[in-house]
């Protein structure tokens, strides 16, 4: 792939990257690392020829496959076969023969135990980020473009789909842009990091000495976050009964529920976020990709909805006036969280991934945010992200096969 000269602006007269030059070539995969809001998902839709940014320049070497952040948002299927099949049918490949590498690209991303018949919307965010995969492979397109595709997988999913990667990579140039470049190194021919405006800050081989400091996960790093409030004055007299085998969790618990992809975490929340004593509690619910469900119209509207978080306190000083839906992945999923958290009368709060598309500095702030008033309440989160679960869980539940297997302190 060759792009020359590649602009974004915007209707506010921003711009993005300026006239960027890169050469990826086939064989190769590129990872594009960054700080929330420097331009990597708009990167990719650029790169995909999508009509949703206003470019210019040159992008030769396509046509791309993506794989979207949000993989539920692309799927059209009714059935995983169909999902894969589409674009297939599209290209008039004969039908035994799309319905034979349909099914064998299911089976290379790790679906094969799923009926063939499952509705692509009954899986879970990691299922369908694998699902997504194989459909993007199924358009056999020299290049393929990934938009933070393993942030909802399991350790097991995450090592099946770099294998797919790792044999899909010859003849293919592959740009993955993700905030945690752990399970691309080793892999990746180059890094490039994008500072602000999209301006390109590093390009080597590998990572920098100082990734953490250009907003990228280095392996190992750890989150501080501040220590825990004081008990509060008045508090209800006992906290409510989840019955997940913990009993009655104390009020500034929180509960990481872990366990592979398809095992039952979000469907748990769900089932408990319709429990009536629970709902008489009181009770704040973020759905996986809950930013889809921001309704203000700006910014500073939606946070106004409560009186918890202030636009600082959740990196959106410089953005109260856009609408949600200008911002990036990342800022959108911490204005969903404080709308979550920031009801009054929370006690308990069921996150879903909370920390979903978040470079390093915003994990720091969803779990500063999490923290945030945590011994007025008790948190149960379902999530993957081993610095979220180091830096905040008191307790940790794992699913394996949708049934409780460890219910204990951290």
């Amino acid at each position: 792939m060759r792009i020359r000269g590649l602009s974004v602006s915007f209707p506010n007269g921003d711009r993005l990257f300026d006239g960027l030059d890169l050469d990826l070539p086939r064989g190769s995969l590129t990872l594009v690392c960054g700080s929330t809001g420097s331009g990597k998902s708009t990167l990719a839709l650029a790169l995909a020829g999508s009509p949703r940014v206003s470019w210019t320049g040159s992008v030769e070497g396509g046509p791309a496959a993506v794989v979207w952040q949000d993989p539920g948002a692309q799927m059209c299927g009714r059935s995983l076969l169909d999902e894969v099949r589409l674009p297939m049918d599209y290209a008039c490949v004969p039908a035994d023969e799309a319905d034979r590498r349909a099914r064998g690209l299911i089976r290379r991303v790790g679906l094969a135990r799923l009926s063939e018949d499952t509705d692509p919307m009954r899986l879970s965010g990691g299922e369908q980020q694998r699902l997504s995969l194989a459909a993007a492979l199924a358009q056999d397109a020299p290049v393929l473009v990934l938009d933070e595709t393993t942030s909802q997988l399991d350790p097991d999913g995450r090592r099946v789909f770099m294998r797919v990667l790792d044999e899909a990579a010859a003849g293919r140039t592959i740009i993955a842009v993700d905030h945690n470049p752990e399970p691309y190194l080793g892999r990746c021919n180059r890094v490039i990091i994008l500072g602000a405006k999209g301006r390109v800050v590093f390009d080597g081989p590998g990572l920098p000495d100082n990734a953490a400091q250009l907003g990228v996960r280095a392996p190992g790093h750890r989150l501080t976050v501040p220590a825990p409030g004081s008990a509060p004055t008045t508090c209800p007299p006992s906290s409510p009964d989840l019955g997940l085998g913990l009993g009655r969790l104390p009020y500034g618990a929180i509960v990481a529920l872990t366990g592979p992809n398809g095992a039952g975490k979000s469907t748990l929340l769900r089932s408990l976020a319709r429990r009536r004593d629970l709902l008489r509690a009181g009770i704040s619910w973020l759905p996986q990709r809950g930013s889809n469900h921001l309704l203000a119209r700006t910014v500073g509207d939606e946070l106004s909805r409560n009186t918890a978080f202030t636009p600082a306190s959740t990196g959106l000083e410089d953005s109260t006036g856009l609408s949600p839906l200008a911002l990036s992945g990342g800022q959108r999923q911490r204005l969903a969280l404080a709308r979550a958290l920031g009801r009054a009368g929370t006690r308990l709060a069921l996150l879903d991934e909370p920390s979903y598309s978040q470079d390093l500095s915003g994990t720091a702030q969803v779990a500063e945010m999490i923290k945030q008033d945590a011994h007025r309440r008790v948190t149960l989160m379902a999530t993957h992200d081993s610095l979220l679960i180091d830096a905040l869980a008191t307790h940790v539940l794992r699913l394996p096969g949708g049934r409780i297997e460890e219910a204990g302190p951290q």
